[in-house]
């Protein structure tokens, strides 16, 4: 199967180490979950990480992106652009999920620096500050 560019979405906070070691598995990420007896946030981390075919489609994949926000005392969102299965490259194990609403595509090995790029930076909810009165 040949997959072109791939969009993922980090924590702003992790940016430094991204372009250091580029995208890992395993690499620690807040999802909303909450220790019952401090009440702060988790940090959890997954065998493999997530990309979609669009920036959008890639947010919709985010839970509870509202964690990050400023807001909640975060730094927002960046959005890493990556290639992680090129023609002369079959080393990526990736799987293409298509039972969810957006197409997920789950690369289960880490993505080295020099196969990703920064592409931006956003807040969260961007819109809601442009919000109609009245």
């Amino acid at each position: 199967m040949k997959i072109g560019p791939l969009y993922h979405w980090s924590p702003k906070r992790f940016r430094d180490q991204i372009l250091k070691e580029g995208l890992r598995v395993r690499m620690p990420c807040r999802l909303g979950a909450v220790d019952p007896e401090t009440g702060e946030g988790l940090e959890i981390s997954f065998p493999w990480l997530c990309f979609a075919c669009s920036p959008s489609a890639a947010w919709a994949l985010i839970m509870e992106p509202e964690l990050e926000s400023v807001d909640a005392g975060g730094q927002g969102w960046d959005l890493w652009e990556a290639r992680p299965v090129g023609s002369s490259d079959r080393s990526a194990e990736f799987r293409v999920r298509g039972d969810l609403t957006v197409m997920e595509v789950r690369i289960h090995n880490s993505v080295p620096p020099d196969r990703i790029w920064w592409v931006g930076e956003r807040e969260v909810w961007p819109h809601d500050t442009m919000a109609p009165t009245g």
